[in-house]
This record gives C-alpha cells, structure tokens and sequence, in this order.
C-alpha cells in the first residue's frame, strides 16, 4: 500500500485512539440484532458480553467508516426492564447515565421514561398486606438500615465532591460552556432526595422493602454523581491541553510543515576562497519533520473525519491549499470519502453529492494511481466509489 492512507491514519490514530477489540464489536452489532428482533433473552446475553469487552460507552467505528453510539449499558437495560428485572434494568442506566455519553442522546429520554416505569413496578409490588400480630424480621431490617444508611452517606460524600469542584474557578467556564453538566447535577439531587424520603419512611415503619429501595436510590445517585464528576475532571484535562497558546513541542511541530525559508547564501569572510572540497554545506531543514507531521488543517479535517463529522470535514478543507504532494492527495482522499458518506446517509438520493465524491476521488488517485484503500478503515461502498474511479 502507498503511504497515503498510512498518513491518515498517523493523523488520527493518536487523536482518537480505538483498540481493535473485533469481539465487542460483533456482541454490541449482534445485540442490536436482537432488540430490533425483541429477542430479549439473546440480547441482555450479547450486550452483557459487549459490555465484558468494552464497558466504556462512546462512539465507535463498527466497520469500515461507519460510526454508531456504542450505549451497551442503555441496551442491557432495556432487555432486562422486558425481562421483568427491574433492579437489574436500573442498575445498567444507573452505570450508562453515570458515564454521560447517553445524556445526548435521544436513547436518555427513553432511558428516563423506562426507569420511572421500572420504579412504579418497584413500587407497586412493595405494599404487602401486614398481619395484624406483627412480626418483623429484626435482625434483616437492621441490615438492611445499615446499608442504606452508607449508601446515602456514600451519595451523599460523592454529592459533595461534585459540589466542591463547582465552586472551583478553573471548572466554572466548563458549567458554563456544558449546561447539560449542570441538569445531570440536578437529576443526581433528585434521586438523592428521593433516597433520603424512602431511608426515613423505611426507618419508621421498619419496612425492609422501603430500606431496600433507599439503597438502591442511594447506589444510582452515587454512581451518577462519580460519573459527573470523572467527566469533569476530564474535560478539565482537556482544557488545560488545549487552551495554552503558548510555543508547545506540538505546534512547533505543527509550524514545521509550512513551506522553509529560503536558505540563505553563506556569509562572506576574508579568508582565501575555500577550496571545491570545503564548500559549506547547507543546514538541516524540518524536511523530516515535515514529512512525519502533516499540516494542522488537514489533521483537523481528519480527526473529524474519523468521528463521523463530515460536514465539519469538508468545511475545513474548503478553500485549503497544501504544496506538499502527499497532503494534497490526503485531502482529495478525506473530501472523496466525506462527501460519499454523506450521499449514502441522505439515502442516496443526491446525486451531486455523487458525483463530486467520484470527482475528488479522480483528482486523488491522480497523484496516487496505485492506491489501494484499507478494508479495516473503508468499507466496501468507498472502496467501490474509488474503483470506479479509476
């Protein structure tokens, strides 16, 4: 293979870093299967062993140039609130809510629709008749008023962590820059609260049930405050990386792939003329460092790329130039393959769109006619498009 695709791939692999774990990816794929299909028991099966091999969720390449919302949590869930296990169901959104990722998502609002439903279920097999002659069972509803009292007292140390990074002046612009930051906060409160209300209604009646559903309140307002907090905290590591605009090693690097000044004669001297064998040799220019780092405008275009924001990619190759060869073919390659993706997800009806894909991809394979695309990075429409191409 050339070493066009290969440039690509340094571009972003660093960026975007993704393990080639095939296994998840084929349990999330099939999973999804078998929710559409409503088969419930196959699916908590497969989205559990999805969840074994990858428990991040995010979005993920599933194949070729084809991006998905990985929410295994959400799906594992859903197969078990249809499977009629409710603390099971609740369990999985707590651990899916507590990550983030889903909160934008349309899935979320179903994810609260079904919790709500699991908790009236919970709810309403709780009132068991009392016997008249009453006799509780001590030694469980101690246990089970330990437990919930350290869980809220858990949810309760994790509430104030969140709290205190929230008053920090570094975090502040994230608040603000993030609303949806603050209404997690919010629904995190909320379910703390509600936490609190089953602890006391269960403490003086003495009912276990009450205790129990405490607890498990407590579990999901603790889970969702670390994970509002992990988020924080990386998206403060983020920042502190990106905003500095001072001279870092990276956009030294970066600069280097600008065309070199022209290189000056050498200064003259008084001594006698050098000899042919002692001509001053010219100093070693970025030339390695511009070949191994492409230009910060193509690698902007194609770490869009590799998230699935093609639009973004295109606009940030409108109008650039580069002088180098190998990035000019990069950029035909990433307009080639953004402006494909994008007619195939408009149901491929434009046929503009089509026909500017095949354009750039022509304008590509010009400078590089013996390209051969990647089958594990473009998948088999691209590499036809650029078949046909040829």
């Amino acid at each position: 293979m050339l070493a066009l695709v290969p440039l690509v791939v340094a571009v972003v692999m660093q960026l975007s870093p993704e393990a080639a774990w095939a296994d998840y990816k084929s349990d999330y794929s099939r999973g999804l299967e078998a929710i559409r299909a409503q088969r419930w028991s196959d699916a908590e099966q497969l989205m559990s062993a999805a969840v074994a091999g990858n428990p991040n969720e995010g979005r993920v390449r599933l194949y070729g140039m084809h991006f998905e919302p990985y929410i295994p949590y959400y799906y594992l869930g859903l197969a078990r609130f249809q499977l009629g296990d409710c603390s099971g169901a609740l369990q999985a959104w707590a651990t899916s809510e507590s990550q983030g990722f889903i909160s934008d998502l349309p899935e979320y609002n179903d994810l609260k629709d079904h919790r709500a439903a699991c908790q009236e279920r919970v709810a309403s097999v709780e009132p068991t008749p009392k016997p008249t002659t009453k006799v509780p069972q001590r030694p469980d509803v101690s246990r089970a008023l330990e437990d919930s009292k350290a869980g809220l007292q858990a949810a309760e140390a994790a509430a104030t962590r969140v709290g205190e990074l929230r008053t920090q002046a570094d975090y502040e612009p994230l608040w603000k820059a993030n609303p949806g930051l603050s209404k997690r906060a919010e629904d995190a409160a909320g379910i703390l609260e509600q936490a609190r209300a089953k602890l006391q209604a269960g403490e003086r009646s003495s009912d276990e049930a009450e205790l129990a559903a405490a607890a498990a309140l407590a579990q999901q307002a603790t889970a969702a405050y670390d994970g509002l907090r992990q988020d924080l905290e990386q998206r403060h590591r983020q920042a502190a990386l990106t905003v500095p605009p001072s001279p870092t090693p990276e956009r030294q690097a970066a600069r280097a792939t600008l065309p070199p000044e022209p290189t000056r004669p050498p200064l003259p001297t008084s001594a006698a003329p050098s000899s042919p064998t002692r001509q001053a040799r010219p100093e070693p220019t970025a030339a390695p460092l511009r070949a191994a780092q492409p230009p910060e405008r193509l690698r902007t275009a194609a770490t869009a790329f590799f998230d699935a924001q093609y639009d973004i990619t295109l606009k940030t190759l409108q109008g650039a130039t580069f002088s180098d060869e190998r990035a000019v073919a990069t950029s035909h390659l990433l307009r080639a393959v953004a402006t494909y993706a994008l007619y195939l997800a408009g149901g491929e009806q434009d046929s503009t769109l089509h026909d500017t894909a095949l354009a750039e991809a022509k304008l590509c394979l010009r400078i590089r006619p013996g390209l051969r695309l990647d089958p594990s990075l473009f998948s088999p429409r691209i590499a036809a498009l650029f078949t046909e191409a040829r």
